[in-house]
């Protein structure tokens, strides 16, 4: 990921968030910093939650934020300046992550809740256990969203461990049969995504799994890619991929 000039501010304190330095980011020539509720967080875990919401905010256009002041007498007006929305976000990776924020000079310091920060301990956890898996998403993705997967002269059994969703492809088979081969041809797609479409995805995008059907095996490692399509049915949606027996595979039609 591209790594965005960082600019340093001094920030204040504010009824529970701890705001400290260095924790800012330059969102298209805006300074913004983040301002921490939990306490147990270290400097180097807070400083990779800022690089990460960094790029996340990289991908959202300025035209895309609305920010919502609240009034004087706003019961959490003491605490919050207000919140913003993000409307018609093409990619946005920032949904229930950044909502409040409190305005420090000019400049936007974003409240990180605890529960926001307990997601991202989770998803740094996971990349840092699965270190090798999500350093090979990189070639893969690449590959995938590059339509450089070529299964013109694969087997139908190599085009079946492509994919990861064992009722789908059971309901293929039940479906279609002998046709199933040239089914599974269109699964993967064949030409590159546009420019800016589909965009390698931040760390908050990896994890493990557990709210789904036991025949998917819930414990797998996944990554959750938001892109945009563009068309009549276009629109802002999702890839779903899993890390199976040391590979990753496309989860079409995800559950």
């Amino acid at each position: 990921m591209k790594r965005l000039i960082m600019t340093a501010i001094i920030l204040g304190t504010s009824h529970g968030y701890a705001q400290t330095t260095n924790l800012t980011f330059q969102w298209h020539g805006q300074t913004m910093g983040l301002a921490f509720e939990a306490t147990n967080l270290t400097a180097s875990v807070k400083q990779a939650i800022r690089d990460d919401i960094a790029y996340s905010m990289s991908l959202i256009p300025v035209t895309n934020a609305v920010f919502e002041v609240y009034p004087p007498n706003h019961p959490d007006s003491a605490q919050h300046t207000g919140f913003a929305r993000f409307s018609s976000a093409r990619i946005n990776y920032c949904e229930g992550v950044l909502f409040f924020y409190k305005t420090i000079g000019t400049n936007i310091c974003w409240q990180i809740d605890t529960d926001t920060s307990t997601e991202y301990l989770a998803a740094i956890a996971i990349t840092n256990q699965h270190a090798k898996a999500v350093a090979a998403f990189t070639n893969y993705f690449n590959q995938f969203t590059g339509g450089k997967i070529d299964t013109s002269k694969m087997t139908l059994a190599q085009k079946k461990a492509l994919i990861w969703n064992p009722p789908l492809l059971q309901k293929l088979e039940d479906n279609y049969g002998d046709q199933l081969d040239e089914m599974l041809s269109g699964v993967v797609p064949a030409e590159p995504a546009p420019p800016g479409a589909c965009p390698f995805p931040p760390i908050i995008a990896f994890r493990i799994r557990t709210d789904l059907p036991a025949d998917l095996k819930p414990p797998l490692l996944w990554c959750e890619v938001k892109y945009w399509a563009e068309g009549v049915y276009g629109g802002p949606m999702t890839f779903l991929f899993c890390y199976v027996n040391g590979k990753w595979r496309f989860s079409p039609a995800g559950p």
